[in-house]
């Protein structure tokens, strides 16, 4: 049963259900108040035939996402009804009940204690340590705002403590000992302030600081800082650590220290929390036993994450001396915490060990040789905070083998794929297939697609969007994959030989830049990567807006005026439906190693006042258009270099798709990262000052001095940019004109 807590109902409305009449002295019940605007639920008894209602028991406010056993104890011995009355806090203040019984006899309202758990090692292996144990109130769960009988502190646990191990320690073999072993859960241990030479008091604490509290409380998830419990005993469990309250009144640059008691032993070993935004300092200082001097053994500053972490000093103190813990407060949000301070007699292993290798992870390949890997963690002991493993040198605290794998040779290493801009095509050589069932082989996705015979080998060919045929992208790449399925013929009933797949893979890279110092050579540009497919992309000039049709090699030199209009074209050819292009950033320059440049386009943007980007047919296609212009200093030649990047036409998120975007602040280079460097052109465009279109390109050249005009050819360049690592230098590439 439960009371509906939204519209129509409103705060402070009241809700009673009525039993019918029954005895007994004790009730039992159990409810769910779970909502930030839980009301109040009052439990009532009415003895029978009176009007008389008497409260037996009442709780408000938010109890959490579960159900809730409650026990009511009292005195009536004649019949009576109860009367569960509930109270609506707000519209989140749903409250219900659920196995509502009374009994004949008193119901027991304490848990029972479970069972001892098992002792936990002794401190020490001789001349006396301290091991505990822990049992729980669980025996059964008290109900609700009970626990078990002796529990004093409420925290449902009960920890018994023994002396063990009493037996003295041989002389001639003394173990390690710690000779401070503080966990700060009695008592301080022996552990003074330092009331002369510091502004805030280190204060003794378990489970959560105030100020994590009250961030968890409130979900201020940014305001969180100390620690939710302490090191030793946990998060369960009331153990106790001490630490430095950074809040009001503790003000930025406020001092807190802690001096031990005297000491010996040549390792310090304790564990510190730092977390908060504005976290401080924490110091760890040494004094000699009669000395004011003190000496700086270890300090660390800033978050160091919502985690105990473990410190170790190794110190070549030989005589007794006290510890100083110093903390300096960085601000609001910097509670420092520490447990578990322990000296050792010997000297502490300052590095962790290496857990058991992991699993050999798949081969890269199934044959012709491969790479696997397998991998080991220190974590066995981890290692003191700032510490590693030996031969851990890049700090990552992780070890990496690796082994070769599947060095057999591939069945199919003859069949690499032939990737070209308009088809893929797979060539399996007939002597390799003997005892592969060859009749009607073809790309597995479509069986109409299959392979044909010329004599020597099964060729299977089909265009970059057919056949089944995948394409995918990552950040280098176009990806198109198919795979052929080989089954072996078989002459009895089972076999226990592999059926082998064939996948084929053509790359295509996605992102060139222009760029080159050779004179432009007319035509499309074509290029191969280390074995990868080839892409088409091509940059036209149009004679008019209209795009009809491009000049041809034999129209160059085109003649253009100043201020007339040239119509540019770039496209990737035979991908009009699956890929699209960008020009990210164009300029114009006098050559490639000329001090004169001009942006025409800067992150897909234009740069030029003149620009204009028009309408394309597809997204494989970008059309734009400038004035003609030439530069003011007196250069011939005007070569525009453009990056270009392809993408996926499906992509709506892609670069190509973003188009114009200004929030790329830093603009790369445009030499930078390339691996190989192509040259495209459409030129020479030669442009003129003067208004008569007959004037011969002669006549033109004849007042390149003069002041009545200048000749200039323009040559558009286009290469193709990789992105490469930084290690890989520049080579430079000139493709042979294929027109």
């Amino acid at each position: 049963m439960y009371i509906e807590s939204s519209t129509p109902a409103k705060t402070g409305d009241v809700a009673r259900l009525f039993s019918p009449e029954t005895s007994g002295p004790c009730l039992e019940f159990y409810f769910h108040m779970f909502g930030q605007q839980m009301g109040t639920l009052q439990v009532y008894t009415r003895l029978s035939g009176s009007t008389d209602m008497q409260l037996q028991w009442e709780l408000s406010g938010d109890r959490g996402d579960t159900w809730n056993r409650a026990v009511i104890n009292h005195n009536i011995t004649g019949n009576y009804q109860v009367i569960f009355h509930g109270d609506i806090g707000g519209f989140l203040s749903d409250i219900a009940i659920d196995d509502v019984t009374t009994w004949n006899e008193t119901c027991e309202a304490f848990g029972g204690w479970g069972d001892w758990g098992n002792w936990t090692d002794c401190t020490a292996t001789c001349d006396g340590g301290i091991q505990n144990r822990t049992r729980y109130c669980d025996s059964p769960p008290p109900p609700y705002g009970f626990t078990c009988v002796g529990d004093d502190d409420g925290d449902m646990a009960d920890t018994e403590q023994q002396e063990c191990n009493k037996q003295p320690c041989p002389v001639c073999e003394i173990p390690p000992a710690p000779l401070l072993a503080c966990n700060f859960d009695r008592d301080l241990c022996g552990f003074q302030q330092d009331i002369t030479n510091d502004d805030l008091d280190w204060t003794k604490h378990n489970h959560a600081t105030p100020n994590r509290l009250y961030a968890v409380q409130n979900n201020v998830p940014s305001a969180q800082t100390g620690p939710f419990h302490d090191h030793t005993l946990g998060q369960y469990h009331a153990g106790y650590y001490m630490y430095i309250e950074s809040s009001t009144p503790a003000q930025t640059g406020d001092v807190a220290r802690l001096i031990s008691p005297e000491t010996s032993g040549p390792c310090l070993e304790f564990y510190f929390h730092m977390f908060g935004q504005q976290m401080g300092t924490l110091q760890v200082y040494t004094r000699l036993s009669g000395s004011t001097d003190m000496q700086l053994q270890w300090e660390l500053s800033g978050d160091r994450g919502d985690t105990w972490n473990r410190a170790v000093i190794n110190h070549n103190i030989t005589d007794s001396y006290q510890v100083i813990f110093h903390g300096d407060i960085g601000g609001f949000l910097s509670d420092i915490a520490i447990d578990d301070v322990t000296t050792w007699n010997e000297t502490c292993e300052a590095f962790g060990g290496w857990g058991d290798w992991g699993n050999w992870t798949d081969c890269t390949t199934t044959c012709g040789g491969g790479i696997q890997n397998r991998t080991r963690y220190c974590d066995s002991p981890p290692p003191p905070y700032g510490f590693t493993c030996v031969g851990d040198d890049d700090g990552d605290m992780a070890d990496t083998e690796q082994q070769e794998c599947n060095k057999q040779p591939c069945p199919e290493s003859e069949s690499a794929p032939v990737c070209t801009n308009e088809y893929m095509e797979l060539a399996l050589p007939a002597h390799r297939l003997a005892h592969v069932v060859t009749s009607g082989l073809h790309w597995d996705p479509d069986p109409s697609c299959k392979a044909t015979f010329n004599g020597t080998h099964y060729v299977l060919r089909t265009g970059l969007y057919q056949c089944g045929t995948k394409v995918t992208f990552d950040t280098k790449y176009v990806i198109f994959s198919n795979n052929v399925s080989l089954l072996f013929t078989h002459d009895g009933i089972i076999t226990r030989d592999h059926d082998v797949v064939i996948r084929a893979v053509c790359k295509y890279d996605r992102e060139e830049a222009v760029m080159s110092e050779f004179l432009p050579i007319p035509g499309g540009l074509e290029f191969v990567d280390e074995g990868f497919g080839q892409l088409s992309i091509r940059l036209d000039l149009f004679p008019t807006q209209s795009y009809l049709a491009p000049y041809t090699a034999p129209e160059y030199p085109v003649h253009k005026h100043l201020r007339d209009m040239m119509y540019l074209q770039l496209q990737v050819q035979g991908h009009a439906l699956q890929l699209s292009v960008i020009a990210l950033h164009c300029e114009a320059t006098s050559g490639h190693n000329s001090s004169l440049h001009y942006p025409l386009i800067q992150d897909g943007c234009a740069s030029d006042d003149t620009l204009q980007f028009y309408g394309s047919p597809d997204p494989g296609t970008q059309r734009f258009g400038l004035e003609a212009f030439r530069f003011v200093q007196e250069v011939t030649t005007v070569y525009i270099r453009c990056e270009v990047e392809v993408c996926d036409a499906a992509d709506t998120g892609s670069r190509c798709a973003q188009g114009c975007s200004t929030s790329r602040h830093h603009k790369r280079a445009l030499e930078s990262d390339t691996k190989s460097r192509y040259v495209i052109s459409r030129g020479p465009i030669v442009i003129s000052t003067g208004y008569n279109e007959a004037d011969s390109a002669d006549n033109m050249a004849l007042v390149l001095g003069g002041t009545a005009g200048v000749v200039i050819f323009a040559a558009v360049l286009l290469a193709l940019k990789v992105r490469r690592s930084k290690k890989v230098h520049p080579k430079y590439q000139l493709l042979v004109d294929a027109e």
